[in-house]
């Protein structure tokens, strides 16, 4: 969905769900009961862009992967989901604080650190994948 929105979303890596829910498993008479809603980064498709050419140190354009008549024209359900969030969706909900997130899991990723983590596992980067294995 990243692709069919201009639109500033609030976004989280899986890792950090996983980093929560190992939390929760951890401690279970604390979080028995509790939702925790995560969100650790936002930003819209220029906003990754420009992470990305940071990291990378290369040239790179966010743009949408299609226009929004076509996406409207031939994605139907994924239009309207993409509406959703583009208007704030379940997002304007006080759960998505990316200052309560970061506090939960204080090594959570940004868009930088997630594409240094994956782009270093995939040979990409010269920085050892080790660094983020300790959070």
């Amino acid at each position: 969905m990243e692709r069919l929105t201009e639109a500033s979303l609030k976004w989280c890596s899986t890792y950090d769900i996983g980093r929560v829910a190992a939390k929760h498993f951890s401690d279970p008479n604390q979080f028995n009961g509790m939702t925790t809603e995560l969100a650790t980064w936002e930003g819209s498709v220029h906003d990754l862009a420009s992470a990305m050419e940071e990291v990378t140190n290369q040239k790179t354009v966010g743009k949408l992967a299609m226009p929004k008549f076509f996406r409207r024209l031939f994605l139907g359900c994924l239009h309207n989901m993409c509406e959703f969030f583009e208007a704030g969706g379940a997002l304007k909900s006080p759960g998505y604080d990316i200052e309560a997130s970061i506090q939960l899991i204080p090594s959570a990723f940004s868009a930088k650190d997630w594409l240094r983590f994956h782009l270093s596992n995939m040979g990409m980067l010269n920085i050892s994948p080790d660094l983020y294995e300790k959070t």
